[in-house]
């Protein structure tokens, strides 16, 4: 929901609105913009991609990554 911004209230003696009419004006402006849908496929991507690296890695390396793992849980385990 926007509202509208009238530029013809708070006016100077000179007849130009006053700096917090054109700021609000301004951000109106930019809240009414429809152009900003978002960057859904870019995101898509990313996540795609960020899941193929981690499925790449656990393959080549699930390993010794497991074996890295398992030395850490040892160690903060035992007392």
């Amino acid at each position: 929901m926007t509202l509208p911004v009238s530029t013809t209230h708070h006016r100077r003696p000179g007849g130009e609105p006053s700096v917090l009419t054109r700021l609000a004006a301004r951000l109106a402006a930019r809240a009414t913009a429809s152009d900003d849908r978002g960057d859904v496929p870019g995101w898509v991507l990313v996540t795609l991609m960020t899941a193929a690296l981690v499925a790449g890695i656990w393959a080549l390396a699930g390993d010794a990554l497991e074996g890295l793992f398992q030395d850490a849980i040892a160690m903060v385990t035992q007392r």
